[in-house]
């Protein structure tokens, strides 16, 4: 049975299909100025019907409430939301509340403890920059959030009299020569410092030696000015739900 995975993000929609095995290819559609149902109309009209459909999704209820829609009105099949569980596939979850922890990392942590099978720290670099550290026994430890890059240089030039710029390309150097090198390379350094330090204090105060995950769009603007060897996974959330669904 082919099952539909989907990470609906606040930017982007991203999706692959798989069956038996993780899945190994997948498309993905920024949707930040457009009606979400033209973009499934453009993405997914000619697909078949899978047999079923598995969604993590941090967007606003309208967006999931689009999707839903189409997917009724195309394959008359209802999607699945994820909803973050207390516990399930080796793990368990920190919050008192677990379904108050985002879907989206809940299935990113999944599938790195499932790729790595021992402590483990997730950071996915989106709209927020979220941080989850995971024990060697599957105990999720909890986790840190702080705004994204682009989230980070918007407050800064909305807030100064700097104007508006475009985040430059990574560079491993370490200060900037240029007003722009200056604003990308203190918004990148700061994340890249907070997973540094934050790795460096798990195993400092814990004795936990976890292996670095990084997903989501700005994880390839991160990854060239970290000193630690980290491994850089695209579709971490889209593998941590294959797993949910039990297709591996």
């Amino acid at each position: 049975m082919s099952i539909l995975l989907v990470d609906l993000g606040n930017t982007r929609l991203k999706w692959a299909t798989c069956d038996g095995t993780l899945p190994r290819h997948s498309e993905v559609r920024d949707h930040r100025e457009q009606e979400l149902a033209a973009v499934l109309d453009a993405s997914w009209n000619a697909m078949p019907p899978p047999g079923q459909v598995l969604v993590a999704s941090v967007a606003d209820s309208e967006r999931k409430a689009a999707l839903s829609g189409w997917m009724q009105r195309r394959w008359s099949l209802s999607p699945e939301f994820l909803v973050s569980p207390s516990s399930g596939q080796g793990l368990t979850n920190a919050y008192a509340q677990p379904e108050r922890l985002g879907c989206d990392r809940w299935a990113a942590m999944v599938a790195a403890f499932h790729l790595a099978g021992s402590a483990v720290c997730v950071v996915d670099c989106g709209s927020a920059v979220t941080l989850d550290a995971v024990a060697a026994d599957g105990q999720h430890l909890g986790g840190l959030i702080l705004p994204g890059l682009t989230a980070m240089q918007s407050a800064l030039t909305r807030h100064t009299a700097l104007s508006p710029i475009a985040l430059a390309k990574p560079a491993n150097i370490l200060l900037g020569r240029s007003t722009q090198e200056g604003i990308s390379l203190g918004i990148t350094r700061a994340v890249v410092a907070l997973i540094q330090q934050t790795l460096a204090d798990l195993q400092q105060q814990s004795g936990i030696q976890a292996s670095c995950y990084l997903t989501g769009g700005d994880a390839g603007r991160i990854e060239p000015l970290l000193s630690i060897p980290c491994q850089q996974e695209p579709d971490l959330v889209l593998q941590g739900l294959a797993v949910i669904a039990g297709a591996t």
